[in-house]
């Protein structure tokens, strides 16, 4: 389910789905991780408008397509595909194995472990998101699972971060700094992080080309300049000379960096607009020549 949708049978055999609405309606399946899903949603899912009895029919007609892809790959597409008069569901037992599933298992096990077990779970969640989740699809009800993801992860991977600090290991600290930021590239915390981390292997150069970068891309892109906590960090690296800054950071700054963006989003949401007012207002008729 992360990066695109792919099936395989326990033959190694790839699943080719033979339309993408029945692709599709394994990803639902897929996402309810066993429980039922009636027939009236998912027709609302995979349909926009049409009458309620094709829609149906249309339902049936991939139900059955679904299960002729399992079958062609070597699977019982009626065992895996659990069809009721009002309801259908993905069949879940030992035999099948879903990304999102483990991902899901390996985030409530960092949540409950203590010790050096959460550095294992941590690095096994980096590992099974390969990108975002079923990207393909451009559904509304996937956007909002999407996000809800892709948020887990961040998550996941700044508590990865903080455990690479903690060894002092400033290297892995920073690829993982550079891995969260290749999702979200505004996120200043992050930024500071690498800075602090070139810093404390008493690469002074690098972290100041670092928010030299950072500065030019804000201007570019936003129109902005780096926070307050950033230039400060930047100006405390650059005038210190070869001293080793603390590389602790206050988690209100990070909180900051989301009061910030949020403040630009909305700027943005106000321009755009404004932007949107005035071109209606250009297609709006004139009146009449008299």
């Amino acid at each position: 389910m992360f990066g695109r949708l792919e099936v395989w049978s326990r033959h190694g055999t790839r699943v080719e789905f033979l339309s993408e609405r029945s692709k599709h309606l394994f990803a639902v399946l897929v996402l309810q991780k066993g429980a039922p899903v009636s027939r009236d949603v998912l027709v609302a899912r995979l349909w926009t408008d049409g009458p309620d009895e094709r829609l149906r029919r249309n339902l049936s007609t991939e139900v059955w397509r679904l299960r002729c892809a399992l079958e062609r790959a070597g699977e019982d597409g009626s065992r895996w595909i659990n069809a009721r008069p009002e309801a259908l569901s993905l069949r879940m037992d030992e035999q099948a194995w879903i990304d999102i599933e483990v991902f899901d298992q390996c985030v409530r096990k960092s949540l409950q472990s203590i010790g050096p077990g959460p550095l294992a779970t941590l690095e096994s969640i980096e590992q099974l998101y390969r990108g975002d989740l079923l990207p393909e699809l451009e559904y509304d009800w996937c956007l909002a699972e999407r996000e809800a993801y892709r948020n887990r992860f961040l998550a996941c991977l700044e508590a990865l971060l903080l455990l690479a600090k903690q060894r002092s290991d400033w290297r892995e600290s920073i690829r993982i700094a550079r891995r969260i930021l290749a999702e979200d590239s505004f996120l200043e915390h992050i930024h500071r992080e690498i800075m602090l981390c070139h810093a404390m292997m008493g690469d002074r150069v690098a972290a100041l080309r670092h928010y030299e970068k950072l500065q030019f891309a804000f201007r570019q892109e936003l129109g902005v300049s780096p926070a307050r906590e950033t230039t400060a960090l930047y100006n405390r690296l650059r005038d210190d000379g070869g001293q080793r800054p603390d590389p602790a950071v206050p988690e209100a700054a990070a909180d900051r960096d989301v009061e910030r963006r949020l403040a630009l989003i909305q700027q943005h949401l106000h321009q755009l607009n404004q932007e949107v007012r005035a071109f209606a207002s250009l297609l709006q008729p004139g009146p009449p020549a008299s």
